[in-house]
């Protein structure tokens, strides 16, 4: 017997806060569901971090992911840990309920980048099984690195092992590890309605954020532009700069970057028709992504090329010029 909930599709648009919301998203489409107010709930702001001297963003929630589910009308119900979870998997799938699964890639053989290699807590949605060999349906990426969720084929062994460990390398902290998704049929609130309500919550936000945005870009732009002037002054400088900090720079540049990608989604859907205002944005999205390009290729290679970090000062000069721009042009539609 194969069991298969149709109409189960990765979400490969952007990277939405962390792997949960690659599992979760498919879920809630799956019911139907706009998942559109996740995004309209966050938005993001630069920071400086004066103690690492690195640059780097932070989010700004307005609400809870159980106050959004609730609105959109999705129940998403804990299962607590038990070690009869293959069958409890396929008692959901059998009710139609997709399943998210927190694993310890270390025992996926999908994954190519830790199996067997390195522990690492992750989620994945469960959509479908098949009885002749005893395996599950699941969207999953091949490694960490890489936004293309595709539908996988895993041994229900694997799962069960994935899932023990997951329970043994997050044992003591707050995370949960099963969760069924399903459709709150009670809730019969219009989907216009509910759309209309996170859109003035976020118009909203960034009112109340609107001189921290503009200050806080200004400060951590112009901070970490000086940081690199500073390395530049010759080869030794600029090596130690990244042997201390390299690492995380990029840990930092990722998240900025992902929280770039976001805004330019939601821009894309809710003024979509301002193009100036989106080509504006890509460029902005351009320049952080040749800097963080530029780091990259060091922490791969090993090697300073000195004419490849002296294009940093330079787009961080456009970015300056650039972020100004899109916040007076969007906040500008905001605000009329």
């Amino acid at each position: 017997m194969i069991v298969i909930l149709n109409r189960i599709l990765p979400f490969n648009n952007l990277f939405f806060r962390n792997c949960f919301y690659n599992a979760l998203f498919p879920a809630i489409l799956y019911h139907n569901k706009s998942i559109t107010p996740f995004f309209l709930s966050d938005i993001f702001i630069y920071e400086y971090d004066e103690t690492l001297g690195l640059i780097s963003s932070q989010t700004l929630s307005v609400h809870s992911d159980e106050y959004i589910l609730k609105k959109i009308g999705v129940l998403m119900n804990t299962q607590f840990p038990n070690s009869d979870v293959i069958n409890i998997i396929k008692g959901e799938l059998n009710n139609g309920i997709p399943v998210i699964l927190g694993i310890d890639c270390y025992y996926s053989p999908i994954r190519n980048d830790t199996y067997l290699q390195k522990h690492l807590a992750h989620y994945i949605l469960i959509f479908g099984y098949d009885a002749q060999d005893d395996s599950f349906l699941i969207l999953e990426h091949q490694n960490r690195d890489t936004l293309t969720y595709s539908p996988q084929k895993i041994a229900a062994s694997d799962v069960l092992k994935c899932y023990e460990s997951f329970l043994s390398i997050s044992e003591g902290m707050d995370t949960s590890a099963l969760f069924s998704v399903c459709a709150n049929n009670e809730y019969r609130v219009g989907e216009a309605t509910v759309l209309e309500e996170f859109f003035e919550c976020f118009l909203e936000n960034i009112k109340k954020h609107s001189s921290r945005r503009t200050t806080l870009m200004s400060t951590a732009i112009t901070k970490f532009k000086g940081d690199i002037l500073e390395a530049l002054k010759n080869e030794t400088s600029m090596t130690q700069f990244l042997a201390s900090k390299g690492d995380k720079l990029l840990v930092n540049l990722n998240e900025l970057i992902d929280n770039i990608h976001l805004e330019h989604y939601r821009l894309e859907h809710i003024y979509s028709d301002d193009k100036q205002t989106l080509e504006l944005h890509s460029s902005i999205l351009s320049n952080w992504m040749k800097v963080r390009a530029i780091f990259l290729k060091y922490q791969l290679t090993g090697r300073f090329n000195p004419k490849s970090f002296n294009q940093i000062t330079p787009c961080l000069e456009q970015l300056l010029i650039l972020e100004s721009n899109y916040l007076n042009r969007f906040e500008y539609k905001v605000f009329r």
